[in-house]
């Protein structure tokens, strides 16, 4: 039970992070390349 709660809890920290990263690189791109 534990294990599984680790395992979503690092999809989800993943996902936030992937998010943030695609956001970030989203802005940079309208920023540097309009």
């Amino acid at each position: 039970m534990q294990q599984s709660g680790d395992e979503a809890f690092n999809q989800a920290l993943t996902i936030a992070f992937d998010n943030r990263l695609g956001y970030a690189a989203w802005k940079a791109n309208g920023r540097f390349f309009r």
